[in-house]
């Protein structure tokens, strides 16, 4: 009688535990899901992690189709990229899609250069997952009044991180050293007189020693 009451406790041990896991598999579920947005990209890309600390900067593609994940609450995007399987990285990245599009991964702001001698300065609030096109060297987005066209557009990332498109951008390193971009430039201002930039042709560290 003792051994059988000894194997019914045993059993109920057992399914107890089982109970908890669940219970703490089931809470542990249902937050990650309310603290974690996902989305999918539309076409073939790769985002460009760079971040002040950083000498040289990480590049993760991934496939049309793959999806990415909002961690609420570590402010991380999620998603499994090509070269290193399920990467985070912070919202202060772009996407950058291979048709030369581009997708904001959080809130920002734009400011249209062409009107930059405008009395009035129009900007622009461009939410996150906002897809900011690209047909004949011309970058929009789409609004509810219409497609909204940037031919210079300065867009600010981050407090020391900002995106510039034109088809015309000369960056000037010194008298004699000046590169030419015909799409676009990321600039992550690392200090007053330090500047990195990145093209979205190939990878490229430049430092200007002096403003000018």
């Amino acid at each position: 009688m003792n051994k059988i009451r000894a194997k019914y406790k045993i059993l109920f041990g057992f399914f107890i535990l089982i109970l908890i896991g669940l219970i703490c598999y089931g809470i542990f579920y249902f937050v990650n899901n309310i603290n974690s947005e996902s989305y999918s990209f539309q076409t073939d890309g790769y985002t460009i992690k760079l971040s002040s600390n950083m000498i040289t900067p990480e590049t993760y593609s991934f496939s049309s189709g793959e999806e990415y994940n909002y961690k609420k609450y570590n402010d991380n995007i999620t998603f499994n990229s090509k070269e290193k399987g399920n990467v985070a990285i912070n919202p202060n990245n772009m996407i950058h899609y291979q048709d030369g599009s581009l997708l904001t991964l959080k809130n920002m702001v734009g400011l249209d250069l062409n009107n930059i001698d405008n009395n009035i300065i129009f900007y622009y609030n461009i939410y996150k997952n906002t897809l900011i096109n690209k047909k004949d060297g011309v970058y929009y987005i789409n609004a509810n009044q219409g497609n909204v066209n940037f031919e210079k557009l300065i867009l600010r990332i981050d407090t020391n991180k900002f995106l510039v498109t034109s088809n015309d951008i000369k960056l000037l390193l010194s008298s004699e050293d000046v590169v030419e971009f015909n799409d676009y430039i990321i600039l992550n201002i690392l200090m007053v007189l330090l500047l990195k930039y990145i093209t979205i042709k190939s990878i490229i560290k430049r430092y200007l020693v002096m403003l000018r």
